[in-house]
């Protein structure tokens, strides 16, 4: 029963991290992506 209740709570915390980790990454990579489109804007611009 033990056994059970800790692979469940393994599961629990990886998903978790999961989640957290892909929603910092998508935080970031959204970051990233709207600094590049606003250094490719003004060069634009220019030409």
């Amino acid at each position: 029963m033990n056994d059970g209740v800790l692979k469940y709570h393994q599961n629990n915390v990886n998903y978790r991290m999961i989640l957290f980790l892909t929603i910092i990454s998508t935080f970031i990579s959204g970051i990233i992506i709207k600094k590049l489109t606003n250094e490719k804007k003004p060069v634009a611009n220019n030409v």
